[in-house]
């Protein structure tokens, strides 16, 4: 929507008006629409199911208890990375405590398997703040590639290329500041560059061999 430059459009007013009539009436009927739908309604002051709205916010509790306890690891792992490895020690005490600990212990086997539903942290923890600078790079580098091509690359690939550069900006920032997992993610960024150079490679015409232009003169 941005990089097309739709809200410069004769219709963005219109499509405006539409939106907010439209949003206050499925608001009106909050409470009937999927369950999905109600718990990204959660947080706002509308009716939705009171026992959707409370696992919307058991679930929120159970990040906030994850974050609180890795922060605190942060500077252990800061300069040299946990990694992947874990023992059988650190299961069997992330069991226990999801027995007899409640939400907290609950977090214990995310924590332990380096689930930690943030994406600064899931770098951060298993590979230091060199990961984390490394991956702010490729954000950062991938980004300037795929606008350059969107700004001057062939005409024909300018849609796809738009795609690409507003795909790659939207997950980077879903990653930074709502949900990320590097673990399950990276083959996301490295997918999306290597489609955009691959289709914005130009080939250079191989010169045809001497026998070759003498046949055809």
């Amino acid at each position: 929507f941005i990089v097309e430059k739709l809200w410069r459009t004769k219709v963005m007013l219109f499509v405006a008006v539409f939106g907010v009539l439209f949003m206050v009436f499925l608001l009106g009927f909050a409470d009937k629409l999927p369950t999905t739908i109600q718990r990204s309604f959660s947080f706002l002051p509308v009716g939705i199911d009171p026992m959707i709205k409370a696992q919307a916010e058991s679930s929120s509790e159970w990040r906030i208890n994850i974050w609180k306890v890795v922060v605190d690891e942060v500077p252990v792992y800061f300069f040299k990375g946990k990694g992947y490895t874990f023992s059988e020690d650190d299961m069997y005490m992330a069991e226990f405590r999801m027995n007899y600990t409640g939400d907290v212990g609950a977090a214990q086997g995310a924590i332990i398997s380096g689930d930690y539903h943030n994406g600064p942290l899931s770098l951060l923890i298993p590979f230091g703040i060199y990961g984390l600078v490394i991956f702010m790079w490729i954000i950062a580098a991938g980004s300037l590639y795929l606008y350059k091509n969107f700004q001057h690359g062939l005409p024909e690939l300018k849609v796809i290329n738009g795609f690409l550069f507003a795909c790659f900006t939207a997950r980077a920032i879903f990653f930074f500041a709502i949900f990320g997992a590097i673990a399950f993610e990276l083959y996301v960024y490295t997918g999306i560059l290597g489609l955009s150079v691959a289709l914005n490679t130009r080939k250079t015409p191989e010169p045809a061999p001497e026998g070759d232009l003498a046949l055809q003169t």
